[in-house]
């Protein structure tokens, strides 16, 4: 008892009465009495020692190898020695031991804060519940928001950048000191007029760091107009990358020959090709579909560029090409006609991972759809039944080939050795 007691948060104003531990639910209780003989009104700061009456406070303790620990705290009430006090009855209370009304230690509130302070909300609930905390996102958020904050110094090189409130709707600035890599103020908007205010009153900016918004140009070139004004090495590569991606965009064919060099050739037999034009295979529908589309896209895009030359608003030639403002926009940035780019999931199947074995049963004659697919459940397969059945196609044979049995050339190469390289791949 005489070592629990010094473990309190306060030794010298409680005492220790008992102690009992649930190993259900990994809880150590202890029961502990104020030993005050005087207490201090919070208003008028008079002593006392005419005890009005008792009653018992539960508090949230620092846990103690894995187990929760709860004080259960006699506190007690008194008369206020001061007759011309507005308060009449107050609480004693414990300044080293908890805040007024508060369910927790002080000592377990900073322990919390400082989770709070590294992780943020959910991740620090996350690391709490883990650390044996009893805490939830609302409270912890709380005691976040009852610190004050500290004194904004100036910093001789400042970040600015935008942060969305709700993203797609309001928007603010946060201003980040680049020499202690920390935030230090957020603004209420992304106005020039707001960060030129903000800069004004906090002056000996040098360098201000930020993208190619013409709103904090001008913002920073009105509030510091002697500071420096760079682009961040972020911004910087995020631009090339945009810009090289809009190049490569415009390179389809291009991309399309480079990847089929590096695919091996595969013989091509006449009386196939003749027997998939007889019978209209979907490969080649597919690829007629596809140029017609081309054709029709090919058409919208001169259109657009003929009304642009004309004077016609974006939305008005929207309206007559019959597509989105957003379609008008990105065919105006493009020197030459954007071809389209090859979906990059095109041939993915969770199938592909078990081609071996459906090989293997294939060929030895196990062609059952549903046993082979009660097979590849237990194997781990997570998908669905009509996807194997798809997948399966690719094994049946042509009429003329008899029981050839079924080669991987045949079968199909999985997705990750024949991924399409599209503009956004080729950038990297």
């Amino acid at each position: 008892m005489g070592f629990l007691q010094q473990l309190l948060p306060d030794p010298n104003q409680l005492r220790l009465d008992s102690g009992s531990l649930d190993t259900a639910e990994q809880s150590f209780t202890l029961t502990v009495t104020s030993v005050q003989r005087e207490a201090h009104c919070p208003v008028c700061q008079a002593g006392s020692s005419r005890i009005h009456s008792r009653y018992q406070r539960t508090l949230q303790d620092l846990p103690c190898m894995n187990y929760r620990v709860r004080l259960l705290m006699q506190v007690r009430k008194f008369f206020c020695s001061n007759s011309n006090c507005q308060r009449r009855i107050f609480t004693e209370r414990f300044s080293q031991l908890t805040e007024p009304w508060a369910r927790r230690t002080s000592r377990l509130a900073q322990h919390l804060i400082a989770i709070g302070l590294a992780l943020g909300g959910k991740a620090g609930v996350r690391l709490s519940q883990h650390l044996s905390y009893p805490v939830s996102l609302n409270p912890l958020l709380q005691l976040l928001s009852r610190l004050f904050l500290p004194a904004v110094v100036t910093p001789k090189t400042l970040g600015v950048d935008d942060f969305a409130f709700r993203k797609g709707y309001t928007y603010g600035t946060v201003l980040v000191d680049l020499d202690q890599n920390r935030p230090i103020a957020l603004l209420a908007d992304r106005k020039a007029q707001t960060l030129a205010q903000w800069l004004q009153q906090h002056p000996g900016v040098e360098v201000l760091s930020r993208d190619r918004s013409k709103e904090y140009r001008q913002g920073m070139t009105q509030g510091a107009p002697d500071a420096l004004q760079v682009a961040d090495r972020f911004h910087l590569l995020k631009n090339m990358t945009e810009v090289l991606q809009q190049v490569l965009a415009m390179q389809g064919k291009v991309l399309k020959l480079a990847q089929a060099e590096s695919i091996p050739k595969v013989p091509i037999e006449l009386a196939d090709l003749e027997n998939n034009q007889q019978t209209g295979h979907p490969i080649l529908k597919a690829q007629q579909q596809s140029e017609q589309h081309r054709t029709q896209r090919l058409r919208t895009y001169q259109l657009i560029w003929q009304l642009h030359f004309q004077g016609s608003a974006t939305a008005q030639i929207a309206q007559i090409a019959g597509v989105s403002s957003r379609t008008v926009q990105r065919y105006l940035q493009s020197n030459s006609f954007p071809e389209r780019q090859a979906r990059s999931d095109r041939g993915r199947s969770l199938v592909s991972a078990y081609q071996d074995y459906l090989l293997q049963q294939w060929n030895q004659g196990h062609r059952g759809m549903k046993s082979l697919f009660r097979d590849l459940q237990q194997q781990g397969y997570q998908g669905s039944y009509i996807s194997l059945i798809r997948y399966l196609r690719r094994f049946q044979q042509q009429p003329d080939q008899g029981d050839a049995p079924v080669t991987p050339a045949k079968a199909g190469k999985p997705l990750s050795q024949r991924q399409t390289l599209t503009a956004r791949r080729a950038k990297f």
